[in-house]
């Protein structure tokens, strides 16, 4: 029933004109509602994996997020990785046609997508929301500002 749901408004979501912020779960059903596919268990199927599923506070940024020049969020951010919180245990594996890797953990995961239809359309696999910091206000002040 969730998933029903959640397919449901991620197809209104990219076929709609305004934009689009995914988190986490959101990255993940954005990418399977367009095409791409999940690694199931980040544990069992990446090769030396990074632990995913912190133990630390949600506040608390646990690995690095290393971000494509030229890309959106670079441009938000201004540098070339973030560190970020993790809670996930499933994560992009392909992305979907129209949809951009342009973050990644240091394990090669993929952390951050950006789909090619306008308006800003931005995806991350970590909880900015949980991490009231410089870094994370400035991804929610870049989707703020694509709202206006």
């Amino acid at each position: 029933m969730r998933d029903d749901f959640e397919f449901k408004l991620a197809n209104l979501a990219l076929t709609g004109k305004k934009p689009v912020f995914g988190i986490c779960r959101g990255l993940q059903v954005l990418n399977i509602v367009a095409g791409g596919t999940l690694i199931q268990d980040i544990e069992s199927q990446v090769e030396k994996p990074l632990k995913h599923r912190q133990d630390a506070k949600g506040w608390y940024g646990t690995h690095h997020v290393f971000l494509k020049q030229g890309s959106l969020i670079y441009e938000i951010y201004g540098k070339d990785n973030v560190v970020t919180n993790t809670f996930h245990h499933q994560a992009c594996k392909d992305p979907a046609k129209g949809f951009k890797e342009t973050g990644w953990a240091s394990d090669k995961v993929i952390e951050v997508l950006e789909i090619s239809s306008e308006p800003w359309k931005l995806c991350v696999q970590w909880h900015p929301e949980l991490m009231d910091n410089e870094d994370m206000n400035k991804l929610f002040k870049s989707f703020v500002e694509s709202c206006k």
